[in-house]
Protein backbone atom coordinates (compact mmCIF):
# COMPACT_ATOMS: atom_id res chain seq x y z
CA UNK A 1 0.00 0.00 0.00
CA UNK A 2 2.86 2.17 0.61
CA UNK A 3 4.43 1.82 -2.54
CA UNK A 4 1.15 2.52 -4.22
CA UNK A 5 0.66 5.61 -2.20
CA UNK A 6 3.98 6.99 -3.32
CA UNK A 7 3.62 5.88 -7.02
CA UNK A 8 0.86 7.93 -6.81
CA UNK A 9 2.36 11.29 -5.07
CA UNK A 10 5.28 10.81 -7.91
CA UNK A 11 3.07 10.74 -10.98
CA UNK A 12 1.19 13.78 -9.35
CA UNK A 13 4.34 15.62 -8.84
CA UNK A 14 5.82 14.97 -12.20
CA UNK A 15 2.74 16.29 -13.76
CA UNK A 16 2.82 19.40 -11.54
CA UNK A 17 5.96 19.75 -12.63
CA UNK A 18 6.02 18.92 -16.48
CA UNK A 19 2.70 21.57 -16.19
CA UNK A 20 4.97 24.02 -14.27
CA UNK A 21 8.04 23.62 -17.18
CA UNK A 22 5.49 23.90 -19.63
CA UNK A 23 4.21 27.08 -18.20
CA UNK A 24 7.43 28.28 -17.67
CA UNK A 25 8.58 27.86 -21.28
CA UNK A 26 5.52 29.39 -23.06
CA UNK A 27 6.00 32.00 -20.34
CA UNK A 28 9.55 32.26 -22.01
CA UNK A 29 8.23 31.93 -25.89
CA UNK A 30 5.82 35.19 -24.81
CA UNK A 31 8.53 37.06 -23.51
CA UNK A 32 11.37 36.51 -25.87
CA UNK A 33 8.20 37.63 -28.94
CA UNK A 34 7.69 40.62 -26.51
CA UNK A 35 11.35 41.13 -26.73
CA UNK A 36 11.26 40.43 -30.03
CA UNK A 37 8.58 42.77 -31.29
CA UNK A 38 10.03 45.59 -28.82
CA UNK A 39 12.98 45.52 -30.71
CA UNK A 40 11.21 45.16 -34.01
CA UNK A 41 9.26 48.19 -33.55
CA UNK A 42 12.02 49.88 -31.58
CA UNK A 43 13.80 49.50 -34.83
CA UNK A 44 10.98 50.65 -36.76
CA UNK A 45 10.85 54.13 -34.77
CA UNK A 46 14.56 54.53 -35.26
CA UNK A 47 14.11 54.46 -39.16
CA UNK A 48 11.16 56.21 -39.57
CA UNK A 49 12.85 59.59 -37.28
CA UNK A 50 15.33 59.51 -40.30
CA UNK A 51 12.84 59.60 -42.72
CA UNK A 52 13.03 63.41 -43.95
CA UNK A 53 10.41 65.99 -42.45
CA UNK A 54 8.16 66.63 -45.72
CA UNK A 55 6.96 70.03 -46.03
CA UNK A 56 4.21 68.40 -47.85
CA UNK A 57 2.80 66.60 -45.61
CA UNK A 58 1.51 69.60 -43.61
CA UNK A 59 -0.92 70.79 -46.49
CA UNK A 60 -1.52 67.77 -48.75
CA UNK A 61 -3.50 64.43 -48.56
CA UNK A 62 -4.60 60.92 -50.51
CA UNK A 63 -5.48 61.13 -53.44
CA UNK A 64 -6.24 57.78 -54.94
CA UNK A 65 -5.02 58.90 -58.59
CA UNK A 66 -2.13 61.04 -58.03
CA UNK A 67 -0.98 59.92 -54.56
CA UNK A 68 -0.96 62.85 -52.65
CA UNK A 69 -2.83 66.41 -53.67
CA UNK A 70 -3.31 69.95 -51.51
CA UNK A 71 -6.11 70.03 -49.04
CA UNK A 72 -8.62 72.26 -50.16
CA UNK A 73 -9.04 75.92 -48.31
CA UNK A 74 -5.90 75.15 -46.18
CA UNK A 75 -3.99 78.25 -45.00
CA UNK A 76 -1.08 77.84 -42.81
CA UNK A 77 0.48 81.50 -41.81
CA UNK A 78 4.02 80.82 -41.00
CA UNK A 79 4.07 78.20 -43.46
CA UNK A 80 8.32 78.01 -44.75
CA UNK A 81 8.77 80.79 -42.17
CA UNK A 82 7.38 84.22 -40.44
CA UNK A 83 4.90 85.46 -42.60
CA UNK A 84 5.46 83.13 -45.28
CA UNK A 85 2.60 81.60 -46.03
CA UNK A 86 0.68 79.03 -48.09
CA UNK A 87 -3.01 78.84 -49.18
CA UNK A 88 -4.73 77.21 -51.44
CA UNK A 89 -8.30 77.82 -53.19
CA UNK A 90 -11.70 75.37 -52.78
CA UNK A 91 -9.92 73.72 -55.85
CA UNK A 92 -6.74 72.33 -54.18
CA UNK A 93 -4.90 75.14 -56.13
CA UNK A 94 -2.23 77.40 -54.70
CA UNK A 95 -4.44 80.62 -55.38
CA UNK A 96 -6.60 82.79 -53.12
CA UNK A 97 -9.98 82.59 -54.48
CA UNK A 98 -11.57 79.66 -56.51
CA UNK A 99 -12.28 80.10 -60.53
CA UNK A 100 -15.06 80.07 -62.48
CA UNK A 101 -15.20 77.48 -65.77
CA UNK A 102 -14.97 80.55 -68.15
CA UNK A 103 -12.11 82.86 -68.42
CA UNK A 104 -13.04 86.60 -66.97
CA UNK A 105 -13.35 89.42 -69.35
CA UNK A 106 -10.42 91.25 -70.47
CA UNK A 107 -8.17 88.04 -68.65
CA UNK A 108 -5.75 85.76 -70.24
CA UNK A 109 -5.59 82.54 -68.04
CA UNK A 110 -2.74 81.00 -67.63
CA UNK A 111 -2.22 77.47 -65.94
CA UNK A 112 1.01 76.86 -64.39
CA UNK A 113 1.54 72.83 -64.06
CA UNK A 114 5.04 71.60 -62.35
CA UNK A 115 6.26 70.59 -58.71
CA UNK A 116 7.35 71.82 -56.18
CA UNK A 117 9.68 75.05 -57.84
CA UNK A 118 5.48 75.61 -59.51
CA UNK A 119 4.20 75.77 -56.00
CA UNK A 120 6.41 77.69 -54.99
CA UNK A 121 8.50 75.59 -52.34
CA UNK A 122 9.94 78.62 -49.95
CA UNK A 123 7.85 81.31 -50.66
CA UNK A 124 4.58 82.72 -50.08
CA UNK A 125 1.86 82.61 -52.53
CA UNK A 126 2.51 86.35 -54.15
CA UNK A 127 6.20 85.13 -54.56
CA UNK A 128 5.31 82.15 -56.49
CA UNK A 129 6.88 82.52 -60.21
CA UNK A 130 3.28 81.22 -61.36
CA UNK A 131 1.72 84.50 -59.52
CA UNK A 132 4.20 86.94 -60.91
CA UNK A 133 3.11 86.35 -63.80
CA UNK A 134 0.06 88.51 -62.36
CA UNK A 135 2.46 91.43 -61.50
CA UNK A 136 4.56 91.81 -64.51
CA UNK A 137 1.10 91.70 -66.87
CA UNK A 138 -2.03 92.30 -65.04
CA UNK A 139 -4.26 91.24 -67.61
CA UNK A 140 -2.82 87.39 -66.73
CA UNK A 141 -5.03 85.58 -64.04
CA UNK A 142 -2.55 82.89 -62.83
CA UNK A 143 -3.34 79.21 -61.81
CA UNK A 144 -1.16 77.34 -59.79
CA UNK A 145 -1.32 73.71 -60.31
CA UNK A 146 2.32 73.07 -58.90
CA UNK A 147 2.74 69.99 -56.50
CA UNK A 148 5.60 69.32 -54.44
CA UNK A 149 7.17 66.05 -55.03
CA UNK A 150 5.05 65.32 -58.92
CA UNK A 151 6.96 63.96 -61.47
CA UNK A 152 6.05 65.10 -65.13
CA UNK A 153 3.70 62.27 -65.30
CA UNK A 154 1.59 63.41 -61.75
CA UNK A 155 1.59 66.91 -63.00
CA UNK A 156 0.38 65.83 -66.52
CA UNK A 157 -2.23 63.64 -64.99
CA UNK A 158 -3.49 66.47 -62.36
CA UNK A 159 -4.14 68.86 -65.11
CA UNK A 160 -5.49 66.25 -67.43
CA UNK A 161 -8.33 65.70 -64.85
CA UNK A 162 -8.93 68.74 -62.77
CA UNK A 163 -7.15 71.82 -64.81
CA UNK A 164 -8.45 70.56 -68.21
CA UNK A 165 -12.11 71.23 -66.55
CA UNK A 166 -11.43 74.97 -66.56
CA UNK A 167 -11.40 77.38 -69.48
CA UNK A 168 -7.76 78.75 -70.38
CA UNK A 169 -5.38 80.41 -73.23
CA UNK A 170 -2.16 79.45 -71.90
CA UNK A 171 -0.80 76.38 -70.21
CA UNK A 172 2.72 76.29 -68.68
CA UNK A 173 3.91 73.02 -68.30
CA UNK A 174 7.04 73.06 -66.13
CA UNK A 175 9.24 71.14 -64.34
CA UNK A 176 12.82 70.72 -63.62
CA UNK A 177 15.39 67.64 -64.78
CA UNK A 178 14.77 64.86 -61.55
CA UNK A 179 10.78 65.46 -62.39
CA UNK A 180 11.78 62.67 -65.42
CA UNK A 181 13.62 60.51 -63.21
CA UNK A 182 10.05 60.35 -60.88
CA UNK A 183 8.08 59.86 -63.72
CA UNK A 184 10.10 56.45 -63.87
CA UNK A 185 9.37 55.22 -60.36
CA UNK A 186 6.57 53.81 -58.01
CA UNK A 187 6.91 56.27 -55.05
CA UNK A 188 8.38 59.55 -53.95
CA UNK A 189 10.79 59.69 -50.75
CA UNK A 190 8.04 56.66 -48.99
CA UNK A 191 5.08 58.09 -50.79
CA UNK A 192 3.16 55.89 -53.32
CA UNK A 193 2.72 57.24 -56.62
CA UNK A 194 0.78 56.04 -60.03
CA UNK A 195 3.49 54.79 -62.62
CA UNK A 196 2.51 55.77 -66.41
CA UNK A 197 3.78 53.47 -68.97
CA UNK A 198 3.21 53.51 -73.04
CA UNK A 199 1.76 51.18 -75.27
CA UNK A 200 0.98 51.53 -78.91
CA UNK A 201 0.87 55.66 -78.41
CA UNK A 202 -1.62 55.02 -75.37
CA UNK A 203 -0.74 56.15 -71.78
CA UNK A 204 -1.68 53.72 -69.43
CA UNK A 205 -1.32 54.35 -65.51
CA UNK A 206 -0.16 51.53 -63.22
CA UNK A 207 -0.16 51.19 -59.69
CA UNK A 208 -4.08 52.87 -59.00
CA UNK A 209 -5.45 53.19 -57.23
CA UNK A 210 -3.32 53.96 -54.49
CA UNK A 211 -4.21 52.68 -51.34
CA UNK A 212 -4.67 54.95 -47.91
CA UNK A 213 -2.85 52.31 -45.84
CA UNK A 214 0.67 52.11 -47.90
CA UNK A 215 0.79 56.21 -48.32
CA UNK A 216 1.71 55.75 -44.10
CA UNK A 217 5.38 56.05 -44.18
CA UNK A 218 5.39 53.53 -41.57
CA UNK A 219 4.04 50.92 -43.58
CA UNK A 220 7.31 50.07 -45.41
CA UNK A 221 9.15 49.79 -42.08
CA UNK A 222 7.16 47.00 -41.58
CA UNK A 223 9.83 44.61 -43.37
CA UNK A 224 11.39 44.48 -39.92
CA UNK A 225 8.22 42.24 -38.41
CA UNK A 226 8.98 38.44 -39.52
CA UNK A 227 5.26 37.64 -39.60
CA UNK A 228 4.62 40.45 -42.25
CA UNK A 229 7.93 38.81 -44.17
CA UNK A 230 5.84 35.42 -43.89
CA UNK A 231 2.73 37.05 -44.95
CA UNK A 232 4.46 38.88 -48.33
CA UNK A 233 6.06 35.67 -49.19
CA UNK A 234 2.75 33.44 -48.91
CA UNK A 235 0.91 35.91 -50.85
CA UNK A 236 3.87 36.37 -53.60
CA UNK A 237 4.68 40.11 -52.38
CA UNK A 238 8.28 41.84 -51.40
CA UNK A 239 6.70 44.52 -49.26
CA UNK A 240 9.87 46.59 -49.99
CA UNK A 241 10.00 46.24 -53.75
CA UNK A 242 6.47 47.54 -53.76
CA UNK A 243 6.55 50.10 -52.43
CA UNK A 244 10.37 51.40 -52.74
CA UNK A 245 11.92 50.08 -56.01
CA UNK A 246 11.89 52.21 -59.33
CA UNK A 247 9.89 50.84 -62.21
CA UNK A 248 12.32 48.70 -64.91
CA UNK A 249 11.75 50.30 -68.20
CA UNK A 250 12.05 48.74 -71.77
CA UNK A 251 15.24 50.68 -73.63
CA UNK A 252 13.46 54.00 -74.74
CA UNK A 253 10.02 53.30 -73.06
CA UNK A 254 11.06 56.68 -70.93
CA UNK A 255 11.49 58.79 -73.81
CA UNK A 256 8.27 57.94 -75.71
CA UNK A 257 6.37 58.10 -72.62
CA UNK A 258 7.52 62.23 -72.66
CA UNK A 259 6.77 62.01 -76.49
CA UNK A 260 3.04 60.47 -75.83
CA UNK A 261 2.44 63.19 -72.73
CA UNK A 262 3.44 66.25 -74.54
CA UNK A 263 1.34 64.88 -77.59
CA UNK A 264 -1.78 64.10 -75.72
CA UNK A 265 -1.04 67.87 -73.74
CA UNK A 266 -0.99 68.96 -77.17
CA UNK A 267 -4.38 67.70 -77.93
CA UNK A 268 -6.06 68.72 -74.73
CA UNK A 269 -4.80 72.43 -74.90
CA UNK A 270 -6.08 72.44 -78.98
CA UNK A 271 -9.35 71.48 -77.39
CA UNK A 272 -9.57 74.25 -75.11
CA UNK A 273 -8.50 76.92 -77.90
CA UNK A 274 -5.02 76.94 -75.11
CA UNK A 275 -1.43 77.27 -76.27
CA UNK A 276 0.68 74.63 -74.74
CA UNK A 277 4.47 75.96 -73.67
CA UNK A 278 6.88 73.58 -72.17
CA UNK A 279 9.14 74.86 -69.61
CA UNK A 280 12.74 73.77 -68.48
CA UNK A 281 12.93 75.11 -64.75
CA UNK A 282 16.76 75.39 -63.36
CA UNK A 283 18.22 73.96 -60.54
CA UNK A 284 21.47 75.81 -59.29
CA UNK A 285 23.53 72.37 -60.00
CA UNK A 286 22.44 72.80 -63.57
CA UNK A 287 24.59 76.13 -63.80
CA UNK A 288 28.04 74.55 -64.26
CA UNK A 289 26.86 71.05 -64.11
CA UNK A 290 26.42 69.44 -68.20
CA UNK A 291 24.97 66.03 -67.46
CA UNK A 292 21.33 67.13 -68.37
CA UNK A 293 22.27 68.54 -71.85
CA UNK A 294 21.54 65.99 -73.71
CA UNK A 295 18.22 65.87 -71.94
CA UNK A 296 17.42 69.40 -72.86
CA UNK A 297 18.17 68.44 -76.42
CA UNK A 298 15.83 65.55 -76.76
CA UNK A 299 12.91 67.32 -74.91
CA UNK A 300 14.04 70.64 -77.72
CA UNK A 301 13.07 68.08 -80.49
CA UNK A 302 10.02 66.22 -79.20
CA UNK A 303 8.66 69.48 -78.10
CA UNK A 304 9.55 71.33 -82.06
CA UNK A 305 8.17 68.58 -84.20
CA UNK A 306 4.87 69.30 -82.56
CA UNK A 307 4.80 72.61 -82.82
CA UNK A 308 5.19 73.31 -79.00
CA UNK A 309 6.99 76.06 -77.56
CA UNK A 310 9.81 75.09 -75.52
CA UNK A 311 11.57 77.32 -73.09
CA UNK A 312 15.15 76.00 -71.85
CA UNK A 313 15.26 78.34 -68.53
CA UNK A 314 18.93 76.53 -67.61
CA UNK A 315 20.34 78.68 -70.56
CA UNK A 316 19.33 81.74 -69.56
CA UNK A 317 20.46 80.93 -65.97
CA UNK A 318 23.92 80.29 -67.22
CA UNK A 319 23.86 83.51 -69.14
CA UNK A 320 24.09 85.44 -65.15
CA UNK A 321 27.66 85.98 -62.86
CA UNK A 322 27.70 83.12 -60.25
CA UNK A 323 26.92 85.40 -57.76
CA UNK A 324 23.64 86.65 -58.96
CA UNK A 325 22.86 83.01 -59.57
CA UNK A 326 23.40 82.24 -56.55
CA UNK A 327 20.86 84.23 -54.76
CA UNK A 328 17.90 82.59 -57.06
CA UNK A 329 18.49 79.73 -55.08
CA UNK A 330 17.80 79.06 -51.20
CA UNK A 331 21.42 78.16 -49.60
CA UNK A 332 19.98 76.17 -46.92
CA UNK A 333 16.70 74.13 -45.50
CA UNK A 334 14.44 76.27 -45.45
CA UNK A 335 12.13 76.13 -41.62
CA UNK A 336 13.56 72.94 -40.75
CA UNK A 337 12.47 71.06 -43.83
CA UNK A 338 14.77 68.14 -44.90
CA UNK A 339 16.42 68.19 -48.26
CA UNK A 340 14.51 71.78 -48.89
CA UNK A 341 17.79 73.81 -50.08
CA UNK A 342 17.91 74.40 -53.48
CA UNK A 343 14.28 75.56 -54.42
CA UNK A 344 13.50 78.85 -56.09
CA UNK A 345 14.06 81.99 -53.50
CA UNK A 346 11.52 85.30 -54.02
CA UNK A 347 14.43 86.54 -56.71
CA UNK A 348 14.51 83.00 -58.33
CA UNK A 349 10.89 83.03 -59.04
CA UNK A 350 10.91 86.60 -60.22
CA UNK A 351 13.73 85.55 -62.70
CA UNK A 352 11.55 82.30 -63.93
CA UNK A 353 8.81 84.73 -64.37
CA UNK A 354 10.53 87.42 -66.10
CA UNK A 355 11.58 84.86 -69.14
CA UNK A 356 8.17 83.09 -68.65
CA UNK A 357 6.41 86.24 -69.51
CA UNK A 358 8.74 87.82 -72.09
CA UNK A 359 8.39 84.57 -74.41
CA UNK A 360 4.76 84.67 -73.90
CA UNK A 361 4.21 88.02 -75.46
CA UNK A 362 4.87 86.26 -78.83
CA UNK A 363 1.60 84.06 -78.06
CA UNK A 364 -1.37 84.78 -80.24
CA UNK A 365 -3.81 84.46 -77.16
CA UNK A 366 -1.67 86.80 -75.72
CA UNK A 367 -1.83 89.31 -78.32
CA UNK A 368 -5.33 89.20 -79.01
CA UNK A 369 -7.12 89.63 -75.84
Amino acid sequence: VGEVILKEAFKKITKIGLVNLIIIILLLIILEGGASFYFAYKSVRQEINKEPFLAERLHTEYDPLLGWINKPNISIDHMYGPNVYLKTNGQRFRNKDDFTIGVPKRKIRVICSGDSFTLGYGVDNEHTWCNLLELINPRIQSVNMGQGGYGVGQAYLWYKRDGAKLDHNIHVFAFISGDFSRMMTKSFLGMPKPLLRTRNGKILVENIPISRLSSHKTLKHLKFFNVVRLASEIQGVNFPDTLDKPAIYLEGEGEELVGTIFENLKKINKAQNSKLVIVQLPTEGEYRGTINDTLYKFLRQEAEKRGILYLNLVRDMRQVSSSKMSKFFFQKDINGFDSSKGHLTPMGNFFVAQKISKALTGIDALNTQ
